[in-house]
């Protein structure tokens, strides 16, 4: 195994250094098992973080449990931008990709602002919330989910002090990862709920799974 194709892990964690970091990122463009290599890399540690999960404070939920009344329409959902392969000089290129690495899930993940909050939801199954400010996305990731049924599913929302706004919808039962549609302009928390199948305007109350308050 060549150095560079060893620098997965050190790219991961963010501790190459830019003139490294430059020319593992154009590697990443030709490489089909380093790019998998990093998202499943950056999953892990993402997942090890529910082992250090830390419950909301209570006050928040009840405060967005007795004073939901607004919601607005979801924006509309942006689309992936491919980013440009680049020459790596020095190094062998390989074939690209048969199925292309999620950019934004790599972003996010490896993001130098990364933030995770985890929690056990109230109906059983491990939950975290990836969140990079700097990149204006977070990324919900589910493990051991409870199926829900045909008729249920899980939605996710994101809160602007009191009000809570719908986002995507994720169904139940297993591992799942789901990216917010909502940007994080204006988000003081992010939650889970059950709802009915399509999805709700508001949140049921006793539905009511995660609520997690994001830091400033």
């Amino acid at each position: 195994m060549s150095e560079i194709h060893g620098a997965v892990g050190t790219y991961v964690v963010n501790a190459l250094d830019p003139d490294e970091r430059e020319a593992f990122e154009a590697h990443l463009a030709v490489c089909p098992t380093c790019s998998r290599e990093v998202v499943e890399f950056g999953e892990t540690a993402a997942e090890l973080s529910l082992l250090a999960s830390v419950p909301p404070p209570p006050v928040l939920r009840e405060s967005i449990l007795a004073a939901i009344s607004e919601v607005r329409p979801l924006p509309p959902e942006p689309a992936a931008e491919a980013a440009p392969a680049k020459a790596s000089p020095g190094w062998t290129a390989t074939a690209p990709p048969e199925h292309p690495v999620n950019e934004l899930a790599l972003r996010v993940l490896t993001a130098p602002d990364v933030q995770t909050y985890s929690a056990t939801m109230k109906d059983g199954g491990q939950i975290s919330f990836v969140v990079s400010r700097s990149l204006d996305r977070a990324l919900f990731i589910g493990k051991d989910l409870p199926s829900v049924g045909a008729d249920r599913t899980y939605q996710l929302w994101t809160l602007e002090g009191e009000q809570a706004i719908p986002d995507n919808l994720v169904t139940g039962g297993g591992d799942r990862k789901q990216f917010f549609r909502e940007t994080l302009g204006g988000v003081t928390g992010l939650a889970v709920s059950i709802e009915a199948a399509g999805g709700a305007q508001q949140p049921t109350p006793s539905a009511i799974q995660v609520v997690t308050e994001l830091a400033t």
